[in-house]
């Protein structure tokens, strides 16, 4: 099949724009080209069509299954290549580093558990102690977004200044093994959790200013990554729940004019972004939240 061009990829954006608002009209060959447009995004695209079965086009399962696991390992790569942009802002070091991490993901790992390897890994801790102090405009955009995520939890985390240092590595955690958020939170565990009050957004923002002036990008990064995972934790119990709470996120964060890398994503209609999120699975809707909030640190962080 040819590949696309860009009048092609601008209707399906289009029609997939269109189909989310009540009382738009579209031409049968645009709605399809809108369902496609929500497989598109982020990793999930449609079969082309296929004529019926001959007895001379018929395709040996032994080289289907080999086709449909090459897609699959294409699909893991370009996946991997952004999260290493995102979390680490610079491309893998060697071959065998990317390497290894696509033929984890490959063997049925989560997206969930290369993220936490990556951000609680003694690779990540050297970036957090090394690369001192994030700009104060990144810092705003981390305490704004943390303050709102932290008022979805039924029990919002209390931070110190001890919140604000590089993460302690504990045991052998580094690159080659994923980390599960049982991995991530054991060593953390406490005995019993300290009742807090939810404030509003504007007064936690002023709070976590102050207790994060000092961090480091990749500091400020982490933190957040992790309280948005403890927010869809809470929320996964509820197919719907979560994909109205992804939603009015994404819209949301739009708002703060970043490029969060394919177009889709920078879609503003809720309805759209609410049914991507009920057909695709926690795992990717996961990584595109903390895409999201990585980019905005990111590119606050960036002079001006």
């Amino acid at each position: 099949m040819a590949p696309r061009s860009a009048s092609q990829f601008k209707s399906i954006f289009l029609a997939a724009s269109c189909i989310s608002l009540a009382g738009c009209q579209l031409h049968p060959k645009l709605v399809d080209l809108a369902y496609e447009g929500r497989r598109l995004l982020m990793g999930h695209p449609r079969s082309a069509p296929q004529a019926p079965a001959t007895g001379t086009d018929k395709v040996d399962s032994g080289e289907q299954f080999s086709s449909e696991n090459a897609r699959r390992a294409k699909a893991n790569a370009e996946l991997l290549q952004e999260v290493f942009r995102v979390v680490f802002v610079r491309e893998p070091k060697s071959p065998a580093e990317f390497g290894n991490w696509v033929d984890t993901l490959n063997q049925g790992a989560s997206l969930e558990g290369v993220y936490n390897g990556f951000t609680h890994s003694s690779t990540y801790r050297e970036l957090e102690t090394s690369k001192k102090g994030a700009a104060p405009s990144a810092i705003q955009v981390f305490a704004e977004e943390l303050a709102l995520l932290e008022l979805e939890l039924a029990e919002p985390t209390k931070f110190s200044d001890k919140d604000a240092q590089p993460l302690v590595v504990l045991g052998q955690i580094d690159l080659s093994t994923p980390v599960t958020a049982e991995e991530r939170y054991a060593p953390f565990a406490k005995a019993s959790a300290e009742p807090k009050k939810k404030s509003d957004a504007s007064q936690l923002t002023g709070q976590y200013s102050k207790i994060f002036l000092s961090s480091s990008l990749f500091t400020l990064k982490r933190v957040l990554g992790d309280e948005a995972l403890k927010v869809i934790g809470e929320k996964r119990a509820s197919k719907e729940l979560l994909a109205t709470w992804y939603s009015r996120f994404v819209v949301r964060i739009a708002a703060r004019g970043v490029d969060f890398g394919v177009p889709l994503r920078n879609n503003v209609f809720e309805k759209f972004h609410y049914d991507w999120a009920i057909e695709n699975s926690e795992d990717r809707l996961s990584w595109e939240v903390l895409n999201r909030l990585h980019r905005a640190v990111n590119a606050a962080n960036e002079p001006k």
